[in-house]
């Protein structure tokens, strides 16, 4: 096996809409090489991905539903 360096940088702090609902998140880079992805996090916990986006690429993951997200739902 081989060992890359990742570099993760916060790039922002700011409120998604998603099919899940409303998130308050992190919005964070990550890189490796020349791979680029932007994701999103909630603020709090439980931490889940609610938006992810490799750089260049049409595609976009996001969360289409969650259990026990009571708490991090702002509607």
């Amino acid at each position: 096996g081989t060992v890359d360096m990742v570099t993760l940088k916060v790039l922002a702090a700011d409120s998604v809409v998603v099919p899940a609902g409303r998130f308050q998140v992190w919005r964070v880079l990550q890189q490796s090489g020349s791979s680029r992805v932007t994701f999103e996090i909630t603020r709090s916990a439980p931490y889940r991905l609610v938006r992810l986006q490799p750089t260049g690429t049409p595609l976009e993951i996001v969360l289409a539903g969650a259990r026990g997200t009571s708490d991090a739902f702002q509607r």
